[in-house]
């Protein structure tokens, strides 16, 4: 068994149904969704034991596949629910940015306190 072969045909596979979804007509806020869940896949799959459980649970091929499949079948609706979740997810980015921001910034504080 060649180490990396699996994860890169696995890759080929995910960008296959990426340009195909993109064919089909899929929404900017789909495509952002779809990828997501490859890049969850891609990142959480590379931590040892761990990542191979999740590769064999997560299935991000399978979820984009049914993503484009919603979206087939109710266009609309899919396109409303992607574009709600991408939303929360910058809300919660930021969210997480600023605190991080804030606690490093007390932490400075606090050292330049201990001196």
């Amino acid at each position: 068994m060649v180490p990396v072969a699996g994860d890169a045909l696995g890759m080929l596979a995910s960008v296959y149904i990426l340009l195909q979804g993109r064919a089909l007509g899929a929404t900017n806020p789909l495509m952002i969704r779809m990828f997501g869940n490859l890049l969850v896949d891609q990142m959480l799959g590379i931590i040892p034991f761990l990542g191979d459980f999740f590769d064999f649970t997560y299935k991000a091929n399978r979820r984009n596949l049914g993503l484009l499949q919603d979206y087939l079948d109710n266009e609309r609706e899919t396109h409303r629910s992607s574009l709600l979740l991408l939303i929360l997810f910058i809300i919660l980015w930021v969210a997480l940015s600023a605190a991080i921001m804030y606690v490093s910034y007390r932490a400075v504080l606090w050292l330049f306190q201990l001196f």
